[in-house]
């Protein structure tokens, strides 16, 4: 196997968190969960991780509010380079139901508009996941 990858999952669906996490490490990597931005931002802080699987809508900050993970996404790309001083790009896939909005308009064209990510619609299988860890594996040099 490639490089044994740290990964952020950052899914508001516990069962799909879960089931994320335990296929990730089921593949002999290590998942870092996180149910929002604040979590996601403390364990960008801790840890070094080298890969995002991130849904496209999740909790904001706790509430019952949805946020638009595009947001997080610059948020996150922003504290990084900044507040981290980390000037890296990370390896990211967004994921959603495939949802429209706005008259048509997919946020999943939107993540991919944003350039830098990687979209897959639900549901997906667990091949799909394994093909895009094992791509970020085999480009992922250690530091």
């Amino acid at each position: 196997m490639a490089k044994k990858l740290q990964i952020l999952v950052i899914e508001d669906d516990e069962a799909l968190l879960r089931f994320l996490a335990d296929y990730i490490e089921e593949l002999g990597h290590e998942a870092h969960i996180a149910f929002d931005k604040l979590d996601a931002e403390t364990i960008l802080k801790e840890r070094r991780i080298d890969a995002i699987i991130m849904d496209v809508f999740i909790r904001k900050e706790h509430s019952a509010k949805l946020e638009n993970t595009l947001g997080i996404l610059a948020a996150i790309r922003y504290r990084l380079k900044s507040d981290l001083d980390l000037d890296r790009n990370l390896p990211v896939l967004v994921i959603s139901g495939g949802i429209e909005i706005d008259g048509g308009y997919s946020p999943l064209r939107m993540a991919r508009d944003l350039g830098g990510v990687d979209t897959l619609k639900k549901p997906f299988s667990e091949q799909d996941i394994k093909e895009w860890i094992d791509s970020v594996a085999a480009v992922t040099a250690d530091p």
